[in-house]
């Protein structure tokens, strides 16, 4: 299950960096392009320039991908006067590798010296930003250099000399000069400086610190109790289950290493009961909140997420193969019945939901798409029929939902959604009762994040790659005229668990405190931070 998802996720991302490259190849020409496909054996592509070299080690990939290298011409990109090689493309787009890969690019620019209070970085295209991190020891001709100890001012750049650098996922790369000062910063020349923020408007201060047994996999919060999956780090196959107490920051109760903990996706919790549902086993299972005794549930093939009916008789399951949408009736016996939601009143032909919640106002609110048309949008589900009653749609071709939903306070269901064109371009569509969408743009790009029971406070998590290690951000955005506006961004000394996970929550934000899964050194963390907004 774990590689239909994988696929149907890089099949997704590979459209979003196709429609990029079209609008790309408007604006910047294009020298040529390779593909190659690598197992997770390794290999090496190599343009038919030479001037670009990358180098998968064994075990980065769990499967067959098929790779490319993109080569632009430095013009029409930001700061082209500063780029001293091409411009190379990696795709697909997004793909993370569960080791770093090797990056080798030869320069094609001839500088005696690199200009005074100049360094050399790797840059990485983000939008129309470069991030990058410093590299290099002093390029002597012909001999390749790691990305790591700074180029520095006085040094010579001859063209054809390689630079190496790693990387854990794939971006547009360039090897870029940029001021001395400006170093672990973004780099944005040729465009303005909109951050209209102080420093100190927002801080984030660490108060508690819970060691965790393994990888963090799901992160759920109910009635001051976090409940969390993790992937043991003993190399079994099955995963942990723990009960955390947020406000001592202990373990209540931690379950690991039976049958039916194996990669657990889903967690919901009841006043009774904990049920999750697994990739493993296609299952739905629960335990005695009080006692923890296992049962299966309910069984159902390919299930996404699941949730529970206002009165906690049905439970109604996502899925992605045979019927979208799947009724439980919550039962005493091993194996309780289901049926399936009739759609037939609608016009749209659903064959795909991603997430589906209760909206607190009497409906089930189903993430959906329309394979028709693909557009992405939510059905609107009776819970009492049950039955879909409308299809209220949130995005078209050029817009795409992540696979999750969250519920405020007030009833509004929240989407986030992407921009397949420039993938940080973010917006959040609001969906009240059964009325149309409206959108809440968000000033500033996100990996991931965590929203405030209300929705007013929205926290981003981004993840920028460096030579020596990535740098965490923690964006702190209010809701501001309609819009997410950001207030501040805070770096922190830890790396954000599954930073790029669009399916799952790996935070929980009580609209004062957060609590972030983090590793640091291989280890595994829940780590607790208080908010305070000037």
């Amino acid at each position: 299950m774990k590689k239909f998802f994988l696929l149907l996720l890089l099949l997704f991302l590979f459209c979003a960096c196709s429609e990029k490259n079209k609008e790309i190849e408007q604006e910047k020409e294009v020298i040529g392009t390779v593909s190659k496909t690598v197992s997770a054996e390794g290999g090496t592509i190599v343009t038919e320039n030479g001037e670009g070299e990358l180098v998968i080690p064994e075990g980065a990939l769990e499967e067959d991908v098929e790779i490319t290298i993109t080569t632009y011409k430095k013009s029409g990109f930001p700061g082209e006067s500063n780029l001293i090689t091409k411009v190379f493309e990696f795709g697909p787009a997004g793909l993370n590798f569960k080791k770093d890969v090797f990056i080798t690019l030869k320069l094609d620019t001839d500088l005696s010296a690199v200009p005074q209070g100049k360094m050399v970085a790797a840059g990485l295209l983000k939008g129309n930003k470069w991030i990058y991190e410093g590299s290099g020891d002093p390029i002597m001709s012909g001999d390749p250099i790691m990305s790591g100890d700074p180029i520095m001012s006085g040094d010579p750049i001859m063209s054809g000399d390689p630079i190496m650098m790693t990387t854990g996922h794939f971006s547009s790369v360039a090897f870029i000069l940029v001021d001395i000062e400006e170093n672990h910063h973004d780099w944005d020349n040729d465009m303005p400086d909109n951050d209209h923020t102080e420093p100190g408007e927002a801080t984030l201060t660490e108060t508690a610190s819970l060691s965790l047994p393994g990888k963090p996999q799901k992160i759920v919060e109910r009635d001051g109790k976090i409940y969390m999956a993790f992937d043991p780090s003993t190399g079994s196959e099955m995963d942990f289950l723990g009960v955390i107490d947020t406000v001592k920051m202990e373990f209540d109760t931690i379950l690991s290493e039976t049958t039916d903990l194996i990669d657990i996706n889903d967690i919901v919790v009841s006043d009774e009961y904990i049920y999750y549902s697994t990739y493993g086993q296609d299952s739905i299972f629960r335990r005695d909140i009080e006692n923890f005794d296992f049962e299966r549930f309910g069984e159902l093939y390919s299930i996404h997420r699941f949730t529970l009916d206002h009165d906690r008789n049905k439970i109604f399951a996502a899925s992605t193969e045979g019927a979208p949408l799947v009724v439980f009736d919550i039962c005493e016996t091993p194996l309780c019945e289901k049926s399936d939601v009739d759609f037939s009143l609608i016009e749209e032909e659903i064959n795909q939901t991603l997430d589906v919640i209760y909206d607190g106002a009497g409906n089930i609110i189903l993430l959906a798409l329309d394979s028709g048309t693909g557009a992405n949008g939510v059905v609107i589900v009776d819970p009492e029929l049950p039955g879909a009653k409308s299809f209220i749609k949130t995005g078209d071709e050029n817009w795409f939902s992540w696979w999750r939903m969250n519920l405020t306070t007030s009833n509004e269901v929240l989407i986030p959604m992407f921009n397949l064109i420039d993938g940080n371009d973010i917006k959040f569509a609001v969906i009240k009762g059964s009325n149309e969408p409206q959108f809440r743009s968000v000033s500033n790009s996100l990996d991931n994040f965590a929203l405030s029971p209300d929705g007013k406070t929205l926290l981003g998590f981004i993840q920028i790659p460096g030579a020596i290690g990535d740098f965490n951000y923690v964006t702190v955005f209010k809701l501001e005229s309609g819009n997410y506006e950001r207030v501040e961004d805070i770096e922190i000394d830890y790396n954000i668990i599954d930073v790029t996970g669009h399916t799952t929550e790996m935070a929980f934000f009580d609209g004062s405190n957060l609590y972030l899964a983090v590793e640091y050194e291989e280890e595994y963390y829940l780590k607790k931070y208080l908010l305070e907004i000037k």
